[in-house]
């Protein structure tokens, strides 16, 4: 099987996760994606088929800079990924922060839920995504449920948006030179 090198929305699922994680921005929001593995000849990709924006009253924990999900109301919501064979990719806002981060939390909490996921529903590169206002984005995939990899977020619509991926620490002093000149992205 290869390997997963990007995550694909169209452009008006992409506005839709984006313009309904935003509706609050006091505390963290978050949704789930479906995605199909679409098999390439080199590299596969996650085409996101469905966006599901997880309700007020499926949290645990919802506040400004942690949210937890009910782990019932999380396998009610993933249901239908699973009987559809469907990769699950979540999502989750950081309404403070200006650039996309996985936060040492998301860490541990994917470390638990994606081996679950991938034994819930074998086959799929699973992954997590996290959102920031303006908005950018990071995503990564576990091809094996256990070993993260981050990936480009590519919009497909009137034109093509990329977002690159971002390296995690980019604050770092022997980067400093590199974005001066090219600008985070570069």
């Amino acid at each position: 099987m290869e390997r997963v090198n990007q995550l694909r929305f169209d452009a008006a699922s992409w506005r839709g996760l984006v313009t309904g994680l935003f509706q609050r921005t006091d505390v963290e929001s978050a949704a789930l994606l479906f995605a199909e593995r679409v098999r390439g000849l080199v590299n596969d990709v996650l085409v996101v088929r469905q966006v599901m924006h997880v309700p007020d009253d499926a949290f645990e924990v919802h506040e400004r800079d942690q949210i937890e999900i009910n782990p019932i109301a999380f396998n009610r919501l993933t249901r239908p990924a699973r009987d559809h064979g469907l990769a699950v990719v979540t999502v989750h806002t950081h309404p403070m922060s200006s650039e996309p981060w996985f936060s040492r939390a998301d860490d541990m909490g994917d470390a638990r839920l994606m081996p679950s996921l991938a034994n819930r529903i074998p086959g799929q590169a699973h992954g997590s995504m996290v959102v920031v206002p303006g908005p950018d984005t990071i995503a990564r995939v576990f091809d094996d449920g256990r070993n993260p990899r981050l990936v480009p977020v590519r919009v497909v619509g009137p034109t093509l948006d990329t977002f690159p991926i971002a390296p995690s620490d980019v604050s770092e002093p022997m980067f400093s030179r590199q974005r001066l000149a090219l600008g985070a992205a570069g």
